[in-house]
């Protein structure tokens, strides 16, 4: 994209030299009157009227465009090589061992048990005996006494008194607010003309929403008569589809007079006022009482006395007994015994044994290759441009720009050229 804006930038800048170039130095002294100037420098162009002129010239513009070309580019790519490498394995094999295990053998020893044997001896032993003793003892005894005892005692007795009390009480109160109100002060009745109801085919009696009104119209004074259109029938008969329009009736409407005034309303409202009250309550007063009353106590009295019992006295009596005594007897026995045996065991033993094998290596290998690129060049290119020169205060203005390949209008810029301030001035 810069590229094509580079080559656009260019062909505008040589365009706009190759205008400025074209332009004759003294023309602009001349006039288009019909004098030798203008027309010498113009031919025939000026005129009368200092028409324009279409003057075609040819300009060099460069160009850049698209040229391809070969070269040598290096790149890499992955292949992969077979290698030979040493590697490793473990394997199991067999391997000759010189081992003790332990085994049970019998051994015959001399062995020593106890053997339990009767044994005569003389004894003692301890038995209770009763024995009767007499002994002095204290008894104490709970015994109730009642004696006589003053207690003061507190009673409530009801008692009137009075207290001053402060209460709130609602006190209805007559309270004025205004009002407003609005009331009919008098209206009155209007004529008015309205569509009148459909005549129906039985009596000819007129029915409708305005049917009542037409039989008292004529208590109200006015509207008595019916003015009939021009061309209709009577009231009575109606304007039908004759007239082309519907048939119209006149009526007398009330309109009230509706007046809003103030009017004071009296209305009682409730307030809540503190008031002081003297009132009588019955209260309780304590009094304290004293009087003589019989309590009953328990005491206890303690009393001598002596009682007779009987208790076990421990004594010796010797006697002859038997019992049994251990004995250490000795004889002959067997038992097994733990001998370590050495013995050759065969256990398998792991052996790390090297071999030779094959693996894939990825090898980056450089590639040298020829490839076709574009670059872009510039070009000089020849350009038909087309001005008109002539009279008139834009005489000097370049109208279009031709390329000597298509004829292409350009705008923008080399159309708006000016080329001083016109050659009629």
């Amino acid at each position: 994209m810069s590229w094509k804006m580079l080559g656009k930038a260019a062909l505008t800048a040589g365009v706009l030299a190759a205008v400025v170039s074209a332009v004759p130095a003294g023309d602009c002294g001349m006039s288009c009157g019909g004098g030798s100037g203008c027309g010498d420098a113009y031919g025939s162009g000026c005129g009368d009227a200092c028409g324009p002129t279409h003057v075609t010239r040819k300009v060099m513009v460069t160009e850049y465009v698209s040229q391809p070309y070969e070269t040598t580019r290096t790149s890499y790519r992955t292949d992969y090589q077979t290698q030979t490498y040493t590697a490793y394995r473990t394997e199991t094999q067999p391997q000759t061992y010189q081992a003790t295990r332990t085994e049970m053998q019998p051994q015959a020893y001399t062995a020593y048990r106890t053997d339990m044997k009767a044994e005569k001896y003389t004894a003692t032993r301890t038995d209770m005996v009763p024995e009767t003793r007499t002994r002095q003892v204290t008894v104490t005894r709970c015994v109730p006494v009642t004696k006589p005892v003053s207690v003061t005692r507190t009673e409530y007795v009801p008692a009137e008194e009075e207290r001053t009390i402060t209460k709130r009480v609602c006190v209805p109160h007559q309270v004025t607010h205004m009002v407003s109100r609005t009331v009919d002060a008098g209206g009155h009745y209007e004529c008015r003309e309205v569509a009148a109801a459909p005549v129906s085919t039985g009596g000819g009696h007129r029915k409708g929403l305005f049917g009542g009104l037409l039989k008292h119209r004529k208590k109200h004074g006015g509207c008595d008569t019916c003015a009939p259109a021009a061309g209709c029938g009577s009231c009575d008969g109606g304007c039908g589809d004759a007239c082309g329009a519907p048939a119209m009736t006149t009526t007398n409407v009330y309109v009230p007079n509706y007046v809003t005034t103030q009017v004071p309303v009296t209305t009682t409202e409730n307030a809540w006022e503190t008031v002081t009250e003297k009132v009588k309550v019955t209260v309780m007063r304590p009094v304290q009482k004293t009087e003589t009353v019989n309590v009953t106590s328990h005491e206890n009295i303690s009393e001598p006395r002596n009682e007779t019992y009987t208790v076990c006295v421990p004594r010796e009596v010797s006697y002859e007994a038997t019992r049994m005594v251990p004995v250490q007897v000795a004889y002959q026995a067997t038992r097994m015994v733990c001998v370590t045996v050495p013995y050759t065991a065969t256990r398998q033993v792991c052996v790390t044994v090297p071999y030779q094998a094959t693996r894939q290596v990825a090898v980056c290998v450089p590639v040298t290759e020829k490839v076709t690129l574009s670059r872009m060049v510039p070009v000089q290119v020849e350009k038909e441009i087309v001005e008109a020169v002539g009279g008139g205060a834009d005489c000097g203005t370049v109208v279009a720009a031709t390329s000597g390949h298509g004829g292409h209008k350009r705008g923008g810029l080399l159309g708006k050229f000016r080329r001083g301030s016109g050659c009629c001035e």
